[in-house]
């Protein structure tokens, strides 16, 4: 395999694995496929095969059934639409710490909102502007800004980008009016450094303040113009006699991607700071996020769902219960079709919410868009339609197509599927690129983000399809909570597999969970681990518990929606491909939570 082709590949599968929600929780992996298998006594949910008086329950077995207590008449399906994300945390990983740091050295520091975790390299603060200079040779030589004037010796200037780059219009000053420094015969002033461009010199100024030209310094923003960049701007003057006097100044430029990120210039003071580092702090969920991996994960987090995304159960009553089962498209066929129905088919699965686009601004590249198919008839609960507490488990397959950055235009972000434009509702990029079509969601960033999407506006072609993925979701709207445990290898393990650590550094197959060394005795596989032994979960190797807090729609009586958020908290096992396991930190854990709002229909 060509480097850049498995370069791509490790970024696609760190991707792909961010979506495999495999949940250690089967309860409902054989009940709803239609076949009593051993163990049953009905299949599917809310069908046939039970005594009169009796119905079909989320676990296949028959019950007793009660006239239904959830209004009039039974209701017949349970609609869940995904919303937009809210500001409230759904979650938390304990201890909360900064990650995600363009500087490895300032993670790790304990954090409560991303703002604890904006550190600065080499700060200057509140750094006085040149006439408070000190040192006999400081005024020989210095910087001028052609907007914030004399620029101090170690000091720094940032400017939001444009197009990617900044442009910085400087010159080398000399002799300028200074206490405690007297003026010198200059012989030579220039410029150096590693910004690409030198500034001007000034040529035989002797002992006159004098500046040379302005000098434009192009500074790019990094990682395709989503991180800050900076570079070192060097001058230095020499003097004639002997001995010589000598002056060196420096200057950080940094060019912040967006805006509000540079410091305030005051009338009296200019704060300098150097380069910013943005890290995370990996302690509160997003909500509409997801989650995945241990401590040493090597792709951001999190990746946030799609608005606007409907599905539909059929319910089948008997009191207060209600029992959740699979609709057919011939169930929706008014309200979407495949698009909304929950059962499965070998050749026309139903879909599960809109395309999800998957950007990368590491690496536009190989950004991908997955299309979620239902991959086995849901079945799940509400034990109470007057709380809404309910469980349900929708096993998907996800298509995953490499398509990268669809238009090119960063102003628009990166395009990882094909857009529904909600201004014109015509397909932008993939086969139907210029045909009709009705957005699958609300794309509130638009033009600026990878919404809305639409399976109007497949991905396609099919070559571009590297693979499927089977997921299984485990969803509640209740708490769901792992703790770390400790074993041979590691202090701090959410989810360990047993691991030959002794022949083939590979981890059992099938994968066997284990919590302790004495669940491994097969062979080799004696080392209960997470991916590496490493600690934690989601870039935060101190995290000691994991936390998803889901809402309860309270009661669904009223046939009215009424918010809620689903949230699951899973293990991931081991793939086994030597490229996706270290690049997503697998095996290990994840969390996911899905806004939204309840509905029961009659």
């Amino acid at each position: 395999m060509a480097p850049r082709e498995r370069n791509v590949r490790a970024s696609v599968y760190a991707i792909v694995a961010l979506l495999s929600l495999v949940s250690t929780t089967l309860a409902f992996a054989v009940c709803g496929d239609g076949i009593v298998d051993s163990g049953e006594q009905c299949d599917p949910p809310c069908g046939a095969g039970c005594s009169a008086g009796q119905i079909c329950n989320e676990l296949c077995q028959c019950e007793a059934q009660t006239p239904c207590a959830c209004g009039t008449p039974d209701p017949t399906q349970l609609k869940f639409t995904t919303a937009l994300p809210s500001s409230t945390a759904t979650g938390m990983v304990t201890p909360a710490k900064c990650t995600q740091c363009a500087i490895p050295s300032h993670c790790g520091n304990d954090c409560t909102t991303d703002d604890d975790c904006i550190t600065r390299a080499a700060s200057v603060a509140s750094v006085p502007v040149s006439n408070e200079q000190t040192g006999p040779d400081e005024c020989l030589v210095g910087v001028k800004d052609q907007t914030a004037g004399d620029l101090p010796d170690n000091g720094a200037l940032c400017a939001e980008a444009q197009n990617k780059k900044c442009t910085f219009n400087l010159a080398i000053c000399v002799n300028e009016d200074q206490s405690g420094c007297t003026a010198g015969d200059v012989k030579i002033a220039k410029g150096s450094g590693a910004c690409g461009r030198k500034l001007k010199k000034v040529k035989r100024p002797g002992t006159s303040s004098v500046c040379g030209a302005l000098t434009g310094i192009k500074v790019k923003t990094k990682k395709h113009g989503s991180a800050a960049g900076t570079c070192v701007l060097k001058v230095m003057a020499k003097t004639k006699g002997k001995p010589a006097r000598k002056d060196s100044d420096t200057v950080t430029l940094t060019c912040e991607p967006q805006p509000g990120q540079c410091p305030v210039t005051t009338t009296t003071t200019t704060t300098m700071p150097g380069p910013i580092d943005r890290g995370i702090c990996r302690g509160p969920f997003t909500s509409g996020g997801l989650y995945y991996g241990g401590g040493l994960v090597g792709v951001p987090l999190p990746n946030q769902i799609p608005d606007l995304g409907t599905s539909y159960t059929k319910t089948c009553c008997s009191g207060t219960k209600l029992v959740l089962a699979a609709t057919t498209a011939a169930d929706t066929a008014s309200e979407g079709g495949l698009r909304t129905c929950t059962s499965t088919d070998p050749t026309t699965p139903c879909l599960f919410g809109p395309p999800l686009p998957i950007p990368n601004k590491n690496n536009p590249a190989i950004s991908t868009c997955v299309i979620n198919k239902i991959a086995q008839n849901a079945v799940g609960s509400i034990p109470d339609c007057t709380t809404g507490v309910s469980a349900l488990s929708v096993p998907l397959t996800s298509e995953v197509y490499l398509l990268g950055d669809i238009d090119n235009e960063p102003a628009n972000g990166i395009q990882a599927c094909p857009i529904c434009r909600p201004d014109t509702h015509v397909c932008t990029g993939g086969p139907n690129d210029g045909m009709p079509c009705t957005p699958g969601d609300s794309g509130p960033d638009f033009p600026n983000g990878p919404y809305p999407t639409s399976h109007d506006c497949p991905p396609g072609p099919p070559d571009r399809l590297i693979g499927t993925l089977p997921i299984a979701f485990a969803l509640s709207n209740g708490t769901q909570t792992k703790t770390a445990f400790t074993t041979s290898a590691q202090p701090r393990a959410f989810c360990a597999f047993c691991f030959d650590d002794v022949a083939t550094n590979q981890f059992e197959q099938p994968p066997h969970a284990c919590t302790s060394d004495a669940d491994c005795t097969t062979g080799n596989f004696t080392s209960c681990r997470q991916q590496s032994a490493h600690n934690g979960a989601f870039g935060n190797s101190a995290a000691t518990t994991i936390s998803e807090t889901g809402t309860a729609p309270g009661s669904l009586v009223d046939r009215m929606p009424h918010a809620s958020t689903l949230v699951s908290v899973f293990c991931i096992p081991p793939t086994y491909n030597p490229i996706i396991d270290p690049t997503a930190d697998l095996p290990g854990p994840g969390a996911v939570s899905l806004p939204g709002s309840a509905q029961l229909l009659p």
